[in-house]
């Protein structure tokens, strides 16, 4: 159990993560509590946990959780969600072209270099594409205000949209900057995580730094042995720290602060999703997903093969076989307006009705009935009710108080189309049905 948490903990803290829009459809989640647990063992016996996006809706679901976890009160104390996580970090997406510069450089050979980048910008603007055979390198990256230059922050704050900033000096040589985008980035939980509740992760899981290991790692006179600190009385050793170092490109001190943070969050994580109820959430959440990336791999493309549906509503067309009524309902000013179109409408192909009616009352709109048109089986719409299947009546419109129906009445539907949703949702029963035989089979084969 703890081998699955810590895990679980990794999984938390992935540096990027694409949330998946899964929905949940109410199809299965109508079915009886065993149903559902079978179609969770078809999608583990098919590796559905395996599938990217599954992994993406996880990892999304598992972070909502923590994140939380995170805004919850710490002893007792109330701790605002707003301090806990920071909101997402204003950013923004843009090209930039850097063209470096010794710090020693003399003013006249400045001037003369940033003269050179007014030409590439000159070249940029008129034709997307630098002057002359030197390759520069132009690249597009997502800035976070509050962390350049001075110069920077106030292009990057006053820059229209799709427009090359002048050239733009800084320590570190002269900037060519197009903004492409102004959004809020969605970072990872530990880059958000204010500093006030870092501390308080520190005194929950009794961190204990070993201050002279530490030192001496950011001196780099370390070897591969020795503890760096304790969390929950576990300790995180200098090897541990290396393998996760080896996969960032960050300074040591910078690479340390995260690793800290991605230790007492994987405490956290342990902490949050051990009890028996959150076990029971996780595994609920786990099989709802797997469910539902079963289906979209084995149901739902099914679903959209027009031969297979209607071969489906043929084998079944019985089900579906109840009165129904084919054409307009007219709600008219009086009943000699009614029987007048009611005759007028009536030789009519049942295609050309609707057509016919607006020709008519082109020139005086409001004489016009109110039209409703379509198939209409009992308890879909009142007035048919009332005067085709001998329902209870209903009031009329005020201003069209007189009904008049003009088509005739079937047996049922002529064509699948007429009933789409409804054949729809039986064969999407059906194939769920299937699964779950699959279920049952490879249940038998295993036992």
């Amino acid at each position: 159990m703890r081998i699955k948490i810590l895990l679980l903990g990794w999984l938390l803290l992935h540096p990027v993560v694409r949330a998946a829009a899964i929905s949940v459809d109410s199809v299965w989640l109508a079915m009886d509590s065993l149903s559902i647990a079978r179609l969770a063992r078809v999608a583990a016996q098919q590796s559905t946990d395996t599938v990217t996006a599954f992994k993406e809706a996880w990892e999304t679901q598992c972070r909502r959780r923590l994140e939380q976890g995170l805004s919850r009160t710490v002893e007792g104390a109330s701790t605002d969600s707003c301090e806990t996580l920071r909101a997402a970090v204003r950013s923004v997406w843009c090209c930039h072209l850097f063209h470096a510069i010794p710090q020693s450089a003399s003013r006249s050979r400045l001037m003369k270099e940033r003269e050179r980048v007014s030409a590439w910008r000159q070249s940029l603007v008129v034709n997307s594409d630098p002057l002359g055979d030197e390759r520069l390198h132009i690249d597009t990256c997502w800035m976070l205000p509050g962390r350049q230059p001075e110069e920077l922050e106030q292009a990057l704050d006053t820059l229209p949209l799709d427009a090359w900033s002048e050239p733009l000096v800084t320590a570190m040589g002269i900037h060519l900057l197009k903004v492409l985008v102004r959004d809020s980035l969605f970072l990872p939980i530990p880059q958000r995580m204010a500093d006030s509740r870092l501390e308080q992760l520190k005194a929950k899981h009794d961190y204990q730094p070993q201050q002279e290991m530490i030192d001496r790692l950011r001196k780099g006179m370390l070897s591969e042995e020795g503890v760096l600190f304790y969390v929950d009385q576990h300790p995180y050793t200098l090897a541990t720290f290396r393998l996760f170092a080896a996969s960032r490109r960050s300074a040591p001190q910078h690479c340390f602060d995260a690793f800290v943070k991605k230790s007492l969050l994987d405490a956290e994580a342990q902490a949050l999703f051990a009890g028996e109820r959150s076990q029971r959430e996780l595994l609920a959440t786990r099989d709802s997903l797997m469910i539902h990336h079963l289906l979209m791999k084995e149901v739902y493309p099914r679903l959209h093969d027009e031969e297979a549906l209607e071969a489906w509503y043929q084998a079944h067309a019985a089900q579906f076989r109840r009165p129904t009524f084919r054409g307009l309902v007219l709600h008219c000013m009086d009943k000699e307006q009614g029987r007048a179109l009611r005759k007028f409408l009536k030789p009519l192909p049942e295609s050309e009705r609707r057509r016919a009616l607006e020709q008519v009352f082109a020139n005086q709109p409001a004489e016009a009935p109110e039209v409703e048109e379509g198939v209409f089986f009992e308890g879909s719409n009142p007035y048919v009710d009332a005067l085709c299947f001998r329902k209870a009546a209903v009031e009329p419109h005020p201003q069209r108080p007189y009904i008049q129906l003009v088509g005739r009445k079937t047996k049922g539907p002529e064509h699948y189309q007429e009933v789409r949703q409804e054949v729809l949702n039986g064969y999407q029963l059906e194939l769920i049905h299937r699964l779950l035989l699959s279920a049952d089979e490879g249940g038998n084969v295993e036992n």
